[in-house]
């Protein structure tokens, strides 16, 4: 029903439904929007929500075809971004971590570079509007028409994500007043700030795990807490910092993980089950859940 639709409204286009593999290996339902036969990407639409908004009559079909119909007009002007061109696109260019093991499907069709237990892949980014992107990923058969080495794409990719831009660390106890400031919710008399956790990002909501890649974040960090640090890949968002002091158990730190990404944390957004640890003595990152230790 969306889809007929929507080619009642855009008689130019052609539609059709695939399933979408994500992060993970999470899929849903998207109906694609085949923009040109020379470009070589298409719109997603993800259907699950309207699909249930409709169901439950929570909207109706003219609603829900209208709300595509505004996604749709802030995605059709990327048709003439020159995609295949490299020096109009480089700039475009940036980083992602994603889990490694989960994402084997994904990743045989897309140049990458492992980072521990962790994949740094790329995406073609454009900023819609300040809190909007949209993104395309990288695959080998756009490195190639290209003509760049993955070497080239890493270089690219990690100068544009980090230029001009610093990763943050604020304190968890930080984190949670500001929550609960946003829901209007007033800071309880007795919530302390145990000086113990942190929280890392990239300074927004979406991705901010990326920040591991700034060893020199760590270093400045621990070097001002005189302490090594562990770190807890919370999400693909964000890290959780914990300072490695006595009565720290990092083995107990994991077992709280594996707990949150089971129960609390998005499939999609999962991004690792171990934990790492930044060791200030040595200026290396290890990998604690590897035999041996992995480092970097």
């Amino acid at each position: 029903m969306i889809m007929d639709g929507l080619k009642e409204r855009y008689p130019e286009y052609e539609f059709y439904i695939e399933k979408v593999t994500k992060n993970n290996g999470y899929s849903y339902d998207g109906i694609f929007v085949k923009l040109d036969d020379s470009i070589p990407y298409a719109p997603i639409i993800p259907c699950e929500e309207y699909e249930e908004a409709l169901a439950c009559d929570a909207m109706t079909l003219e609603e829900i075809l209208d709300e595509i119909d505004k996604l749709l007009q802030t995605r059709f002007p990327l048709k003439d971004i020159p995609v295949s061109d490299f020096e109009k696109i480089k700039d475009n260019l940036r980083v992602r971590v994603i889990n490694y093991e989960k994402n084997q499907k994904r990743l045989k069709d897309m140049p990458h570079r492992q980072f521990f237990d962790l994949a740094i892949m790329y995406r073609i980014v454009f900023m819609i509007d300040d809190n909007t992107d949209a993104g395309i990923v990288v695959n080998y058969r756009l490195m190639h028409t290209w003509g760049v080495t993955e070497e080239e794409l890493f270089e690219t990719a990690y100068h544009n994500t980090f230029h001009g831009k610093e990763a943050r660390i604020r304190s968890m106890y930080d984190v949670l007043c500001s929550i609960l400031m946003e829901e209007g919710n007033l800071i309880p008399k007795d919530m302390k700030d145990d000086e113990k956790m942190y929280v890392a990002d990239m300074g927004g909501k979406r991705d901010g795990s990326i920040c591991i890649l700034q060893k020199e974040m760590f270093r400045k960090f621990a070097e001002e807490k005189g302490c090594d640090i562990y770190i807890i890949p919370s999400s693909i968002h964000e890290h959780i910092l914990v300072l490695k002091q006595r009565g720290v158990d990092w083995k107990e730190l994991r077992e709280t993980l594996l707990n949150a990404n089971e129960n609390d944390v998005l499939e999609e957004e999962v991004l690792s089950e171990h934990i790492y640890q930044y060791v200030r003595e040595t200026d290396e990152m290890i990998d604690l859940c590897v035999e041996g230790i992995a480092k970097r």
